[in-house]
């Protein structure tokens, strides 16, 4: 489960939308009046507050999403979300891998995928989480070749 996705339909929420608005201001909004997410990423990457007041207000929804799909499902669920380590899911997480990539890497994916300029990941990159290592179970370097992916796959695997 990718859980920007369900950030990002959390945003088109009513309720929450109305609370973004309140404390972010109507310049969120695009022209059809739903969140601009490029506009709201240039107020919360730019103080750790702000991006703390983003969570907040997504938080509750995307922590009980998570739960109903984890009480639904009926084998193995894969969770890629930055904030699981401080939600209650984390609990439940048989195995907790943490997979990581060079920041050089790591820039140049997210630039081009998300198709943001170096400055706009720059400002993203300030208000990301540091982890816990000791809190993880499998620690993996990734540099997105397919022999690491392979190779991931496997360790995972065979720890379960």
């Amino acid at each position: 489960i990718e859980v920007d996705s369900i950030g990002h339909d959390a945003l088109c929420r009513p309720n929450i939308l109305e609370g973004l608005i309140k404390t972010f201001g109507n310049e969120i909004l695009d022209e059809t009046g739903n969140v601009d997410r490029k506009k709201l990423g240039n107020i919360v990457f730019a103080e750790r507050e702000k991006m703390e007041e983003l969570a907040n207000a997504t938080y509750v929804y995307i922590s009980e999403t998570i739960a109903k799909i984890i009480d639904e499902a009926q084998g193995a669920v894969i969770l890629d979300w930055i904030l699981l380590p401080q939600d209650p899911a984390w609990q439940k997480c048989d195995l907790k891998i943490l997979i990581e990539t060079d920041l050089q890497t790591r820039k140049e994916k997210v630039i081009l995928r998300d198709h943001i300029p170096e400055s706009y990941f720059d400002a993203r990159e300030t208000t990301s989480i540091d982890y816990d290592k000791s809190q993880f179970d499998l620690i993996f370097s990734n540099d997105y070749s397919l022999d690491t992916l392979d190779s991931i796959a496997q360790a995972i695997s065979s720890a379960m």
